[in-house]
């Protein structure tokens, strides 16, 4: 969870630059500490970060490449929901980070908004259960399978471990 709240930090620095309408010197420089977490920035398999990059594409007239960081995160997004309808934990959308259950409702905005959300483990998986509105005020659940999040902090929570730091 420290990598997504670090790539979450500087993401919110970069779209708050971005919106400012800073210099690109200034916005491309807030990513620098993203390439040093996580590498190329360009390969980092998030949705968010995609979209920040064509936004800053379209910004330096860079048509071709706004397209393609435009199709990477509506690729990363038709990954998620493929075969996927979130109505249940049999039919969850699978998620690697948290910020992927927000990219979800952000492309859902017109139609769910989010109301709360709790975490359960159902047969030894964990499952993110959003309570999702929609405008006319009818409510639903919507399921996230974020086993794949769970497993990953625990390889980190044994690696640490046995290396003798339990922090």
């Amino acid at each position: 969870m420290e990598i997504e709240y670090q790539l979450r930090e500087a993401l919110g620095k970069v779209k708050l630059a971005i919106d400012a309408g800073e210099d690109m010197a200034s916005v491309k420089a807030g990513l620098a500490p993203l390439e040093g977490l996580v590498g190329p920035v360009k390969e980092v398999p998030l949705i968010e970060i995609h979209l920040q990059l064509a936004q800053l594409a379209e910004r330096e007239q860079k048509q071709e490449e706004r397209n393609y960081h435009t199709a990477y995160a509506l690729a990363l997004f038709e990954a998620m929901v493929e075969g996927a309808d979130g109505r249940t934990e049999a039919t969850a959308y699978k998620v690697v980070m948290i910020s992927e259950e927000y990219d979800w409702f952000g492309f859902a905005q017109k139609s769910w908004a989010r109301k709360g959300r709790v975490a359960r483990d159902i047969g030894g998986r964990m499952f993110d259960i959003w309570t999702a509105v929609s405008p006319s005020g009818q409510e639903r659940k919507v399921y996230f399978d974020a086993g794949a999040m769970g497993e990953s902090l625990n390889r980190v929570f044994s690696a640490r471990m046995a290396a003798g730091d339990g922090k």
